[in-house]
């Protein structure tokens, strides 16, 4: 019942209170009417504000509680290893990693979602689909990410060699297909000697006249000196087909055929890593020295005292 209510009822009672009992009790209804009604205001208004803040709070300690997945841990790499005269296939991910011997892959996803490849040695052929991911090759201190459908790498102490598509085909021709074609040629047993034949009777001399002797054989033409670009530039195709005795010859014949040419250190520090590939530290120490004192280039004399440094 409202206070309305309550002053309609004594409204309604004639005669029975008078002026004073009557204001008297309008007095005391208001009282207790409109101080519970003051008093309750406040606490409603902090409880406007506290169930938000309380269900704010559920919701946060929920979240934090909540548990929640962890993320997928990369897969272990996997290692590709061919030996000398070997081929070894493995199927990844929509990808087909064929290498040649002697080779060392190492394949691990990547986070980004790739397909990290590591080429250590050998000659790797990379076939992958349209939906498999990208390919990060690394070979050295050369690397990129490649979506081609065809790749191939070749890594080897003096060279190191990426291509994709019709390069790709290319690297395989060099460095596979053309060296597995080689026929080695067994050497010919020897034949036993055969007695010589008896000497032609005499022919008779006859009055005929001899014949002039012949003066339109055309003379052989001199030997065209190779210049030492030349030289240089076969000694690296030399070099990219591993035939070191090749290129290390037409190296030295640049030195001796032209000392004082710019590229005479360069072919000196070719021919010191020639050196160190075959064992030879004591040569490969002399041409480093050699560059150091006598050097012009400074690029060279720089990676000489470089690489003298490394040596004992």
């Amino acid at each position: 019942m409202i206070a309305r209510d309550v002053r309609d009822a004594l409204a309604s009672l004639d005669g029975r209170l008078d002026d004073v009992r009557r204001e008297s009790a309008w007095r005391a209804i208001d009282r207790e009417l409109n101080e519970p009604a003051g008093a309750a205001a406040p606490r409603w208004r902090w409880r406007r504000f506290a169930i938000p803040t309380f269900a704010f709070a559920v919701v946060v300690a929920v979240a934090i509680m909540w548990p929640r997945p962890t993320p997928p841990a990369l897969a272990q790499a996997t290692e590709l290893v061919a030996e000398a005269g070997q081929t070894t296939k493995l199927e990844r991910d929509g990808a087909t990693l064929t290498l040649v011997g002697p080779g060392a892959v190492s394949i691990a996803p990547q986070r980004d979602g790739s397909l990290g490849i590591r080429v250590a040695r050998g000659t790797l052929l990379a076939e992958r689909t349209d939906d498999a991911p990208a390919l990060a090759i690394a070979a050295g201190a050369n690397t990129t990410v490649t979506r081609d459908r065809r790749f191939a790498v070749h890594v080897s102490p003096t060279t190191i060699v990426l291509g994709a598509g019709a390069a790709a085909t290319q690297i395989i021709e060099r460095f596979v297909v053309r060296q597995a074609s080689s026929v080695t040629v067994e050497p010919i047993a020897p034949v036993a000697p055969t007695p010589p034949a008896p000497p032609p009777p005499a022919a008779r001399e006859t009055s005929a006249p001899r014949a002039a002797p012949r003066t339109d054989i055309a003379p052989v033409p001199p030997e065209i000196p190779v210049e030492a670009p030349e030289l240089y530039r076969r000694a690296e195709e030399a070099l990219k087909s591993h035939d070191a005795s090749q290129a290390r010859e037409l190296l030295e014949r640049l030195l001796q055929d032209y000392p004082d040419h710019a590229l005479v250190d360069a072919a000196r520090y070719d021919l010191a890593l020639i050196a160190l590939a075959a064992g030879e530290r004591a040569k490969a120490r002399t041409l480093i020295d050699e560059i150091i004192a006598l050097g012009h280039d400074a690029a060279v004399r720089t990676a000489a005292i470089t690489l003298r440094a490394k040596l004992p």
